[in-house]
């Protein structure tokens, strides 16, 4: 929904109210960023500014701390501004976060993944999967990867055969990691529930199950991931928020500043199917300071 700027000036009313107690309101201010998507960040930012002659990314680094002054300048900035520059932070400096670089690519859709590029590229001045190649090895993790980013899906007219060599390739016992990667970077989701469906009848597991088998390690995680983005974005989303729970990563704060507005309607029911508990549980284990105040952004 587009706001109007009588909303963005109100908005900015109460956030600046939220810091004038005794302590930050950090559940006042989430009420307000929850009626703001990352893509009107930057209008706000402006209403902001206007309201209070401040910037609004210096007045929360002087007011907040620590995991919530984290988590309320990502949710500041606008995403594919946030969202390249979390890319390039994974793969600077002594090594390449791995994990958080699978998680930020896997979870953008063929769109995303387009004005992401652009960003990277308009920020850095460079194309960012030279960056990401010149940093990582060339190993399968990074094969799937770039076939991710450069997917091209559409929809594959024999369904059954599409079956037949998923669950022969599987079955191997070394798998051809080149036929799993061509499947999942090209197929629609569409196509995938379908098949998923189908493969569960033929083979007795799901295609995730069978995944989860045939691979291990790092590639692991990138193609559950990608099964998981297939079924819906909300079900990767939740996925990679509880890996990242269980190990207490900051990607917890990036996922939900980039995300927040997309998946909320669905995402603590999810979130408790994929995670086998519930949202407010997981994050009473190391976010239990800034737990309400997540919620309250995905809810």
């Amino acid at each position: 929904m587009e706001l109007n700027n009588n909303f963005l000036i109100l908005y900015s009313q109460q956030l600046d109210l939220a810091f004038q107690g005794y302590g930050i309101d950090y559940l006042a201010i989430a009420n307000v960023l929850q009626n703001i998507s990352p893509d009107q960040i930057e209008r706000f930012s402006k209403a902001f500014y206007c309201y209070s002659q401040q910037s609004l990314s210096n007045y929360l680094k002087q007011r907040c701390g620590g995991k919530g002054q984290n988590l309320m300048q990502y949710c500041i900035q606008d995403r594919y501004t946030l969202w390249a520059t979390l890319i390039k932070k994974s793969i600077k400096g002594l090594g390449t976060d791995e994990k958080m670089l699978t998680e930020l690519l896997i979870l953008a859709s063929e769109e995303d993944m387009v004005l992401i590029q652009e960003k990277y590229f308009e920020i850095y001045d460079k194309e960012m999967l030279e960056d990401i190649s010149s940093d990582f090895s060339k190993n399968a993790m990074l094969k799937f990867l770039k076939a991710w980013v450069y997917a091209m899906r559409y929809p594959k007219q024999y369904i059954i055969e599409e079956v037949e060599l998923l669950k022969t390739t599987l079955a191997a016992k070394s798998v051809d990691q080149q036929i799993i990667i061509k499947f999942l970077t090209t197929i629609t989701p569409e196509q995938f529930r379908e098949i998923n469906d189908l493969y569960l009848q033929n083979a007795k597991q799901t295609i995730k199950q069978a995944m989860i088998k045939a691979f291990t390690g790092k590639i692991q995680y990138a193609i559950v991931m990608g099964v998981e983005f297939l079924i819906s974005g909300t079900q990767a989303c939740a996925f990679a928020f509880s890996k990242s729970l269980k190990s207490k990563e900051q990607s917890i704060l990036c996922i939900t500043a980039l995300l927040r507005d997309r998946y909320r309607s669905q995402f603590s029911q999810i979130y408790s199917q994929v995670a086998g508990k519930t949202l407010e549980e997981d994050l009473k284990i190391g976010f239990e300071d800034i737990s309400d105040t997540i919620i309250t952004l995905w809810n």
